[in-house]
């Protein structure tokens, strides 16, 4: 594993299909947001971003 001892944002990408389980049931698209916004808000240089099915890509500045 490389040592990154400076302060460089390293970019994530999750990439989400579409949604294929019922209400109430595990959700792909609605995971990754999740994981990417809490990567976002920890002090550990990573920007998350998600690309849903439709290529919309969130949560890049």
């Amino acid at each position: 594993m490389e040592n990154h001892s400076n302060n460089e944002v390293k970019p994530v990408l999750f990439i989400a299909g579409d949604p294929t389980h019922g209400f109430g049931n595990h959700e792909h698209p609605g995971g990754s947001k999740l994981l990417a916004d809490t990567l976002n808000r920890a002090d550990i240089h990573i920007q998350a971003m998600l690309d849903e099915a439709n290529n919309r890509i969130t949560g890049a500045n």
